[in-house]
Formats: structure tokens, C-alpha cells, sequence
């Protein structure tokens, strides 16, 4: 299994199996960012822009900074 997928089943398990707090979710993609050598950055792009391409989170990250938008 590609790191990818293993990631993206990660993620689907915060979204769907595994229900924790929108808070602890940002806390563990957080984690795992900086694991991978990221920013630890989730949820913090406030302006709606993101530029960690290459970040596997990238997508969840940006829903959940549209979830908390105005």
C-alpha cells in the first residue's frame, strides 16, 4: 500500500469509524504533518489559501478551514 493511500484511509477513518472532535482532528493531521516532514499547519490558513502542494492533507485541511470560515 502507497503512503498515500494509507493516509487517505486515515482520513476517511476521522470522517466516518473513528469520531473525534473537530479539535482533536486538526491536533492529529498536525501530527502527522510534521511526521512527514510538513508544516504542522492544518486549519490554519485563515485566508483560504494553502501553498503545501505536495501535503497529503491538503484537501481535509482546506475543508476544515472552510467549515470554520465566516
Amino acid at each position: 500500500m502507497n503512503t498515500q493511500n494509507n493516509h487517505q484511509g486515515q482520513a476517511a477513518k476521522f470522517s466516518g469509524t473513528l469520531e473525534v472532535s473537530e479539535h482533536t482532528r486538526i491536533q492529529l493531521i498536525r501530527k502527522y504533518q510534521r511526521f512527514e516532514g510538513n508544516f504542522e499547519c492544518c486549519a490554519s490558513a485563515y485566508t483560504r489559501v494553502c501553498d503545501q502542494f505536495e501535503c497529503l492533507w491538503r484537501d481535509e485541511c482546506q475543508s476544515l478551514v472552510e467549515d470554520k470560515a465566516p
